[in-house]
């Protein structure tokens, strides 16, 4: 997506920024919102922050078609 795509996204999309985490460790986060009706039924804004960091794992495991290989 491009920056001028970017820009015609709703509030609920918001920019992805590179920072550290409580750890120290460089993430990529970004945050999602959305409305959500509580057990009051009340609709509340419920937010989630992401944080995105690279894993390393073995060739085995990695996702081929869709389908992780568990063996």
């Amino acid at each position: 997506m491009t920056k001028k795509q970017g820009k015609t996204l709703n509030e609920d999309w918001a920019v992805a920024k590179v920072v550290k985490n409580q750890q120290g460790e460089k993430v990529f986060r970004f945050h999602l919102s959305a409305p959500v009706t509580g057990r009051d039924g009340k609709v509340h804004m419920g937010t989630a922050i992401v944080d995105l960091t690279e894993q390393e794992v073995p060739e085995e495991l990695e996702a081929a078609n869709g389908e992780r290989d568990t063996k």
